[in-house]
Formats: structure tokens, sequence, C-alpha cells
């Protein structure tokens, strides 16, 4: 259930707050539930409706999915060594 309001949270959040705001609910996301996959989805979204094509990024449109996948790939290998973290305790 926590997870399901924290994805519409970060759904409506896409419209509703800045972009950095997002993110900083992305990386919360992955870090509070196991394979944040949906904020994946929720990325492609955002970058499907607000990316433009600029010569300044190398006419890349996906910045924040590929952030997200980065940031994911991360958080999820750095979640073993944390001692705080739920599943390793």
């Amino acid at each position: 259930m926590i997870r399901i309001l924290f994805s519409l949270i970060a759904f409506s959040s896409i419209f509703f707050l800045n972009w950095w705001l997002f993110i900083i609910i992305l990386i919360i996301g992955t870090f509070l539930f196991r394979k944040f996959y949906e904020g994946l989805f929720f990325a492609f979204i955002f970058d499907s409706i607000y990316a433009l094509e600029n010569p300044e990024h190398f006419y890349l449109k996906f910045w924040v999915t590929i952030i997200f996948v980065i940031a994911l790939t991360v958080i999820e290998r750095l979640k073993k060594y944390l001692r705080f973290y739920p599943g390793n305790v």
C-alpha cells in the first residue's frame, strides 16, 4: 500500500513539481523500496514530455532516464553494504 501511494506521489510530481524535486523523489523511492523499476517508467514519461533534443546535450533526449538507470544500479548494489538498510539486519 505504501509503495502504491509513493508511486502516485512520484507520478504526480512529474506534472506539479520542479525537475530536481522529481529526481529527488525517484532517488528516495530507490532507497525505500527494492527494485523500484516504476521509477524508470516515470523517468521515461518525464523525458518524453519535457525533454528536447539539444546540441549542447549531444542531441540526447532521455537524460533523466539514463541518470536514473545509473542511480538505480549503483543504489541497488550499495544497499548490500548499508548497515541501516532493513534487508541487511
